[in-house]
């Protein structure tokens, strides 16, 4: 695959690499400001025709194919709209000329991600402890329904405060196209996303992660069910978790999924 080169008028925010692998992102500001996302082949088709039998088998997650990705992402954006969460909604119109799919239409959101929000040292401590409170429930609810109605498109497959805008007072969430595979317990995929999240939630905030946690706490609604989330994380004796626990502490130094959901655990 070669490099798909941009029509008149598009501003570039993400390009694929001269091979044409990895995803692009093109900002088109007339007549009304929509964002093209092109999925693209991150690896070679048979480092992809491999990692897609992998990522199934050993992490539980749908597909690393640009196709499969944008059909994830096109129906987890539908049901967490469907189900009264706030995210980037599909636009429904023909691609420019000259450009295949596998691509989504988005609508572009101008607000800055949480992730930043977060960071602003001028933003004074109960702003931020507000957005925080706002994410647990958000994510609380999200954990509510999937248990409920036992949908996993429901649970963030790669969660972080870099996929959240906060606008207004909404938190808009975007890039959905990672999913967990059919048959994956509710309790794991609750697990990855929080375990995802908090380690996000404790680089944004760093001595403040403490305060942080409890403005999480305070938001999710079912403690319960936190409780078992974070005790999954951090203890479940499944193979996959083992080896994502094992996987984790080779590869983060600080702030750790394991050691987040464990200081969670002490303030619950």
């Amino acid at each position: 695959m070669t490099r798909v080169s941009p029509p008149p008028g598009a501003e570039v925010l993400q390009d694929s690499d001269a091979r044409g692998r990895g995803n692009a992102l093109w900002l088109f500001r007339s007549p009304t400001p929509r964002l093209l996302k092109l999925y693209r082949p991150r690896r070679s088709p048979f480092v992809e025709a491999l990692s897609e039998h992998l990522t199934q088998a050993v992490q539980g997650v749908s597909g690393v194919r640009a196709d499969v990705r944008m059909r994830n992402e096109q129906r987890g954006l539908a049901l967490w709209a469907r189900e009264g969460f706030d995210v980037v909604r599909v636009l429904d119109e023909p691609l420019p000329p000259g450009v295949a799919g596998p691509a989504l239409w988005l609508e572009f959101v101008e607000a800055p991600l949480l992730k930043t929000v977060l960071r602003d040292p001028a933003l004074p401590w109960p702003a931020k402890a507000t957005w925080i409170e706002r994410y647990g429930a958000n994510l609380g609810a999200r954990h509510e329904r999937a248990a409920e109605k036992g949908e996993l498109g429901l649970v963030h497959e790669h969660a972080g405060l870099i996929h959240v805008f906060a606008r207004g007072e909404q938190l808009v969430h975007f890039d959905l196209e990672g999913a967990f595979c059919s048959g994956t317990p509710i309790r794991e995929a609750q697990a990855q996303e929080l375990s995802t999240a908090l380690r996000s939630l404790a680089k944004s905030t760093l001595e403040h992660f403490d305060a942080a946690l409890d403005a999480f706490v305070a938001g999710y609604a079912r403690k319960e069910l936190l409780r078992e989330a974070a005790h999954w994380g951090a203890h479940g004796r499944s193979l996959r978790r083992i080896a994502k626990r094992w996987a984790d502490r080779r590869e983060n130094a600080s702030f750790g999924k394991g050691e987040v959901l464990l200081t969670l655990l002490a303030r619950l």
